[in-house]
């Protein structure tokens, strides 16, 4: 009997337009934080998630960094920061994290000594900040572009799934068809030599019959008594053999209509299911596509 496959295609297929590559921003401004109202670079990083944000960001710095990192929930202090494209010197940095509409918003704020970097104090520094942070971003977002890109294949490799369920079916059913078709064949050939048998035994009974009416001898009729009784249960042996395999062969016929219809289904349902993986493969490469273009 062919598998019942209850797929729901629209939890599978998402639109284009999720996978639509959206801006890493890196805006500078004065923000107040725990050291005041001070110049700071605000990174918006596209549909990432705040708690991967923060943990990645604190990875990124900890590495610089040869002192504390201290975290109170509400902002993140490193101390002696090296970052050579930045800064000669150790930096103290601090930064804050937030949910906003365009995505995750790390505002982050470099002290260098007594200073805050900002594109008024040093140009060059400032454009070194913003790649830092740009740097990140980038990470940042392809990683969820990645995550993104590995859902469709999973749910390209679901549908191609289903898809080779279907065939599957097809191809299981059309055996069992053939396998029915050779069974019934084979019956019938038994059933033509089950005729002969009972030719046979009639032939075998008419002999014995014959031959039996001109014996006068008691033992020789017994003999005959015998022979006859088997000939007998012969031909009852084969007329049975025959029931038998009629029965049998009109089992298999109606197994023949039930893996007919089977496969008529299971071929029906593989034009929907091929156009689903195709469609499936537009995402993928919709969503690689995204991934690729993120600098």
């Amino acid at each position: 009997m062919m598998i019942k496959r209850l797929i729901s295609f629209t939890g599978l297929l998402l639109p284009l337009l999720s996978y639509a590559q959206q801006e890493i921003t890196i805006t500078e401004t004065s923000k107040d934080f725990s050291g005041g109202n001070k110049n700071s670079y605000v990174l918006t990083i596209p549909e990432a998630s705040l708690k991967d944000v923060n943990s990645d960001w604190q990875k990124m710095i900890k590495k610089d960094a040869k002192g504390k990192i201290e975290d109170n929930k509400s902002e993140v202090k490193a101390s002696l920061v090296t970052l050579k494209a930045v800064s000669d010197v150790p930096l103290m940095i601090y930064s804050r994290t937030m949910e906003a509409k365009e995505g995750i918003q790390l505002s982050v704020w470099l002290m260098e000594g007594d200073s805050f970097i900002s594109t008024g104090y040093s140009a060059d520094k400032s454009t070194a900040v913003q790649k830092y942070l740009h740097d990140f971003g980038v990470q940042e977002y392809k990683a969820v572009a990645k995550k993104q890109l590995e859902d469709q294949q999973d749910k390209q490799k679901q549908l191609e799934k289903i898809y080779d369920g279907f065939v599957k079916d097809q191809k299981k059913a059309d055996q069992e068809v053939a396998d029915a078709q050779k069974e019934i064949e084979k019956l019938k050939q038994k059933n033509i030599n089950e005729e002969g048998n009972i030719k046979q035994a009639k032939a075998n009974k008419e002999a014995n019959i014959s031959t039996a009416s001109s014996q006068k001898d008691i033992d020789a009729e017994k003999k005959h008594t015998k022979e006859l009784e088997g000939y007998i249960k012969d031909q009852e042996k084969a007329e049975n053999n025959i029931k038998s395999n009629n029965k049998r062969i009109e089992r298999l016929q109606d197994k023949i209509k039930e893996e007919t219809a089977n496969s008529a289904k299971a071929k029906d349902k593989q034009g929907p299911a091929s156009s689903n993986v195709d469609a499936q493969k537009t995402q993928v490469a919709a969503a690689q596509d995204k991934l690729n273009n993120i600098k």
